[in-house]
């Protein structure tokens, strides 16, 4: 007697419903572009301020000692830990850090930009 249970047919599983991979933020396609607009006048090429170039940014932000504060520039996963985030929302001091909130010249990111940094670096700072 084959009596199983009825098959909804509903073959979704939690997995299926997680887009997670087609929401990652990464550097390249989501951060950069804000850099580019915002950051570059400062951090771009090789005089750049605080030896931080944001036009090639992966290499000089994830994983790399900031030189103003025991942070890393940016820290996979840790906002806390990012030099970056805290110089942007203008807790540098706190950490350690020095000068001033950037962007530089009184600018500030919107709230948009900023969640898309926060989430970037919170979700691995992804290349």
């Amino acid at each position: 007697d084959d009596t199983t249970p009825a098959d909804d047919d509903d073959d979704t599983t939690p997995a299926d419903d997680d887009d997670s991979a087609s929401t990652a933020v990464s550097l390249a396609t989501d951060i950069q572009p804000i850099f580019t607009a915002s950051c570059n006048p400062c951090h771009v090429g090789g005089g750049s301020s605080a030896g931080l170039t944001l036009d090639s940014a992966y290499g000089t932000l994830v994983g790399v000692a900031s030189y103003e504060s025991p942070l890393n520039r940016v820290e996979e996963g840790s906002t806390q830990d990012s030099y970056l985030w805290h110089k942007l929302q203008g807790t540098q001091k706190n950490v350690g850090g020095s000068g001033q909130q950037m962007p530089e010249g009184g600018g500030t990111l919107t709230p948009a930009e900023l969640a898309s940094i926060e989430a970037w670096i919170v979700g691995g700072a992804l290349p």
